[in-house]
């Protein structure tokens, strides 16, 4: 199983431009640092829960300040501790355990690595974009129906009808309606354009299409017309099409494939 997972990370990298591999590295490293970062809360918590324990205080609070500050919660602990005991003699006096000063040593090391790991993906990321903007080696490439190229930084596709004219989409201002525009300045307005199952644009002048309320609606609406021809509404997502003419929409990190049969 491993072998086979590694096998094929290795060909996936192997087809990836140096700007691409970058950007999966630096999801790699983000993906590491999103694994490990809770680790120094955790046993943190554990271990001056374990103090508590020894020491009568509150095992709820002190677990609970341990895990919300895993460098400041042990430090604050210590001080408590030497503090308590300073009257106390030397026979007496519990102190802090070895193992959990350990624990705390590991804890603080884990955290440098996670600032570190942190870090180094962000700067990975960001030279990913940087060198992608400065070579022809994009991060992602798809197409609109016309087979026209598009790279990370197009916002979305532009459409077109059935009789080849294009159709741009364009918003003024956060506040004003998203539209699509012809190459004669004619505006239509985004709500009611649409993307048939070619990937063809198309207009519903009179308002006649349906929603169609058995399919279940991720971050994209579908209609039907009278015929049954399904369609989805452009609105103000982000479209593509790959090399397959599979469409997909995209709304933020979410993605939806279009579905037109099911």
């Amino acid at each position: 199983m491993f072998n086979s997972v590694f096998n094929e990370m290795r060909d996936l990298f192997q087809n990836l431009n140096s700007s691409q591999s970058m950007l999966y590295k630096a999801v790699i490293i983000w993906c590491v640092y999103l694994l490990i970062r809770n680790i120094p809360s955790i046993i943190t918590a554990v271990a001056l829960v374990k103090e508590a324990k020894r020491h009568n205080y509150n095992k709820t609070v002190c677990g609970l300040l341990g895990y919300a500050f895993p460098i400041i919660a042990p430090i604050g602990f210590f001080l408590v501790v030497k503090y308590s005991e300073r009257q106390i003699t030397y026979s007496e006096k519990k102190g802090i355990s070895g193992r959990t000063v350990i624990t705390f040593f590991v804890s603080a090391i884990i955290i440098v690595i996670s600032f570190v790991l942190a870090f180094t993906s962000t700067v990975v990321g960001i030279g990913s974009f940087i060198r992608s903007s400065l070579t022809d080696e994009h991060l992602k490439t798809y197409y609109d129906k016309m087979g026209n190229e598009y790279h990370e930084l197009d916002t979305t596709i532009d459409m077109y009808d059935r009789d080849g004219n294009k159709y741009v989409y364009k918003i003024d201002g956060l506040f004003d309606p998203a539209k699509y525009v012809d190459e004669k300045g004619n505006e239509y307005d985004a709500d009611r354009c649409f993307i048939d199952s070619e990937g063809w644009f198309v207009y519903d002048y009179g308002g006649s299409f349906k929603l169609d309320e058995s399919y279940e609606q991720y971050i994209c609406y579908r209609f039907t017309d009278g015929d049954g021809n399904k369609y989805y509404q452009l609105g103000t997502l982000t479209f593509e099409m790959n090399e397959d003419g599979e469409i997909y929409a995209y709304m933020g990190k979410a993605i939806q494939k279009l579905d037109f049969t099911n």
